[in-house]
């Protein structure tokens, strides 16, 4: 470096040199810019060298080593949004969910020409397995607003989504889940009332849970949405309603280990 007569504060300069030495000395190049990254004074010189350094290790198959160095709670954390974007994606293939969500929690505006719709649905995606559940549920919303339907395979993401947070008991889950009926192709409606019925059901508020899964019956496999549609209505102390249910599930059973089990369900009421 002292062969391009270059002083300290030259930052323009140093990061002109290099870029220049990336593709002879690689190494040197990398040393200058993790030297540039957390010392620069110009926000836009940092987040500069930030971005080629991740760039010249990423070329190099050091995916590892950049997760490390750019890691957000390390000595040398990422603050560029596309450092963020790429490193995240990264730590998303090698299913390191956590530290994907850290990054990706930096980084709103989508990468690149990704179509925001498919950048908000992977940040999800990463929260809701990141451990970051209202982060996935506020991504989630940012498709909603676009307010436009949504295909077979969004629907299906987001599904995986609102299970990911039913299992570490979000309320969110219910409330994307309630949303996405407006958004999604109605072939999914008996999937979503039933998701939505088992939120309620784990909670033991089995009056909204049966009226969600009689929602479900209408959209999909009907015997088995009302057989838990009358089980709920059972535990929740609605006799008659119960009777009803199964009464239209006996008249329907086609084996006798169906009825069998019908008949047991109406004794107990």
């Amino acid at each position: 470096a002292n062969q391009a007569q270059l002083l300290v504060g030259e930052e323009a300069a140093w990061l002109d040199f290099a870029a220049r030495s990336a593709a002879t000395s690689p190494l040197a190049a990398r040393a200058l810019f993790a030297y540039l990254a957390p010392r620069s004074t110009a926000r836009q010189a940092r987040a500069a060298a930030e971005t080629r350094l991740a760039s010249l290790l990423l070329d190099s198959n050091l995916d590892i080593t950049a997760m490390r160095l750019f890691a957000p709670d390390a000595h040398f954390p990422a603050a560029n949004p596309t450092v963020c974007a790429a490193l995240g994606e990264i730590a998303l293939r090698n299913q390191i969910y956590p530290l994907a969500a850290k990054y990706w929690r930096e980084a709103d505006a989508p990468p690149g020409d990704m179509p925001p719709l498919e950048w908000q649905l992977k940040r999800a995606q990463a929260f809701a397995l990141g451990g970051m559940p209202d982060e996935a549920v506020g991504a989630v919303r940012r498709i909603y607003a676009e307010g436009l339907p949504l295909d077979q395979k969004v629907t299906v993401d987001i599904l995986q989504i609102a299970a990911e947070l039913e299992g570490r008991r979000n309320k969110g889950a219910e409330t994307l889940l309630q949303q996405l009926t407006t958004f999604a192709d109605s072939g999914y409606w008996g999937e979503i009332y039933s998701a939505l019925g088992r939120i309620a059901e784990s909670r033991q508020d089995y009056a909204q849970a049966a009226e969600y899964y009689l929602q479900a019956a209408q959209w999909s496999d009907g015997a088995k949405a009302r057989r838990q549609a009358a089980d709920c209505l059972a535990r929740a102390g609605l006799k008659e309603d119960a009777r009803r249910q199964y009464g239209w599930l006996l008249k329907a059973a086609k084996t006798p280990a169906e009825r069998e089990a019908l008949k047991q369900a109406l004794n107990r009421l």
